[in-house]
């Protein structure tokens, strides 16, 4: 009996293999779910940036309009984005004294306008 297998001898390191590929698999998955969530997150700063960049700008270019003195509006604007740790890519006044700001937060961006509307 010397070919025989008779205490699954063969078998044995078979667990530490199956282990290793179900380590793995989770490896994977908490790393793609850690992309999704930075991503979201992105988004949401970069949202959340735009609004807050465009609500200043309108506010300053309102006050400019009657006189005020004061920093330029997409000046504001981009203080107002470092502040809440975005870029600004784009900063527009119209005709009409509106402001669209256009953020950035990691990969993410997001534009946003206020003012006359």
């Amino acid at each position: 009996m010397a070919g025989s297998d008779a205490g699954g001898a063969g078998d044995r390191g078979s667990a530490s293999v199956v282990l290793v590929g179900v380590l793995v698999v989770v490896a994977l998955v908490t790393a793609i779910a850690v992309g999704a969530v930075a991503t979201l997150t992105d988004r949401a700063r970069a949202r959340a940036g735009a609004d807050l960049a465009a609500l200043a700008a309108a506010l300053y270019q309102r006050e400019r309009a009657v006189g005020v003195e004061g920093p330029a509006p997409c000046e504001m604007a981009r203080r107002v984005a470092l502040a809440n740790d975005v870029r600004i890519a784009g900063c527009v006044i119209a005709a009409d004294d509106s402001v669209t700001v256009t953020a950035r937060a990691g990969t993410a961006s997001a534009s946003a306008r206020a003012g006359h509307t």
